[in-house]
């Protein structure tokens, strides 16, 4: 599910913006970090096993409409560092 709601921002970033009851993503930010939020996608698809303390990062970063990865929210730069480093891709 995590998964998925990264390839799904992803998407939403890159298609036409349409009317929906839900936060909108920050398309640009979104689209800058493409590549890495898709990477981070796949490890979670993976049989990996993953420290929980990531997974939690995960589902914050999809979650709270005031985070980064939502139009109005902070810099998505840090939280995607943060992301690889405690899944250990950095």
């Amino acid at each position: 599910m995590l998964a998925a709601g990264l390839e799904q921002a992803v998407g939403d970033a890159d298609g036409r913006p349409r009317l929906s009851c839900r936060i909108p993503v920050a398309r640009d930010r979104v689209r800058a970090h493409a590549p890495d939020l898709l990477a981070v996608a796949g490890v979670l698809r993976s049989a990996r096993q993953l420290p929980s303390d990531g997974l939690d990062v995960v589902h914050a970063l999809l979650t709270d409409g005031a985070g980064p990865l939502y139009l109005g929210g902070p810099a998505l730069d840090e939280a995607v560092e943060d992301l690889q480093r405690r899944l250990g891709l950095r």
